[in-house]
């Protein structure tokens, strides 16, 4: 199945060229781009698609063609605002129109695919939780997460970041912000004592947004940080997916990304578990591959039913 794309900019001489280059490459039998140059034409094609119930996966375009469309502001698929250094303008993700094409197109193509995964999941089951993991430090997980959950916030989607890291290091990253809602510490303690837990028998669900705050930066919801850790390394497999289970049941989210912990412990078996999606991050070196053979093998002798399954969920990613 190919992603239908819309690509609207005022420069003709950067349409030709780069449709050239499309239908003469490998990416002809992934991507379909509908192309225009006049702001009248995309605004009516895009009016037409909606009346249709036939939107593009992904739109990308310039600043005046999203002004000549009435539809812009209501338009909650992926929309990458098209300028010449890529700037993110209002929330909007950018992305830059001078850059060499396969990277062009491959953008184009992450962001149809994961609109077609999102709404996938959200016919099917809801929430998509995907899981970033890593044997070592250093090969990026938790700037990983942060830049995913950043992206995703910045072209709609409903998304939750949930850092389950010995130390967490995501701070740094995204700032301080004054903390708001109830906390992770008070929503472990309702969990273990039963409220409102669909897996605990009752019918209501957790609203998770009493629990978290909103992060600007991230455009994202998040939980404060814990003024005491040990709450998290107290944590066991049980407890863990109680938590994922709520925040994917409990918020009406898009995406949950949870920044796993970098210890075989109970709260990496939660995320295995529980997550829809894993990246395994890699290091292009010998000891970073040597550590994830470590724990493959380590993970297969202790919990060999389970392995299959959490193998057919990950992705590795060097």
């Amino acid at each position: 199945m190919s992603i239908t794309a819309v690509l609207a900019t005022e420069n003709r001489e950067y349409i030709e060229p780069l449709l050239d280059y499309l239908h003469g490459s490998e990416y002809s039998r992934q991507l379909r781009i509908t192309a225009f140059s006049q702001s009248e034409s995309f605004a009516q094609f895009m009016e037409e698609s909606s009346e249709n119930r036939r939107l593009p996966d992904v739109v990308v375009a310039e600043q005046a063609f999203l002004d000549s469309w009435s539809g812009y502001m209501g338009y909650d698929q992926p929309l990458l605002l098209l300028s010449e250094h890529g700037a993110t303008v209002d929330g909007r993700a950018g992305i830059a129109m001078y850059q060499p094409l396969p990277r062009l197109l491959e953008k184009i193509l992450d962001a149809g695919r994961l609109q077609s995964a999102i709404a996938s999941r959200r016919n099917l089951e809801g929430t998509l939780t995907i899981g970033m993991i890593s044997a070592s430090g250093g090969t990026g997980k938790t700037t990983t997460a942060l830049n995913m959950v950043k992206q995703l916030g910045g072209v709609g989607y409903s998304v939750f970041y949930l850092n389950l890291e010995t130390l967490d290091s995501s701070s740094l990253f995204h700032g301080q912000e004054q903390a708001a809602g109830r906390g992770l510490s008070r929503l472990l303690y309702d969990l273990r004592s039963g409220k409102d837990v669909r897996n605990k028998q009752s019918s209501s669900i957790l609203p998770i947004q009493e629990y978290a705050m909103r992060h600007s930066v991230l455009k994202a919801d998040v939980f404060a940080p814990l003024v005491n850790r040990k709450e998290v390394l107290e944590m066991d497999t049980q407890e863990t997916s109680m938590l994922i289970q709520a925040i994917a049941e409990g918020g009406g989210y898009d995406v949950l990304v949870i920044d796993a912990s970098m210890e075989l412990n109970g709260r990496l078996q939660g995320v295995l578990d529980r997550s829809n999606e894993l990246i395994w991050l890699l290091n292009d070196e010998l000891l970073s591959m040597h550590k994830c053979m470590l724990w493959l093998e380590l993970l297969h002798k202790e919990h060999p039913s389970a392995y299959e399954g959490w193998m057919s969920k990950i992705r590795f990613v060097v």
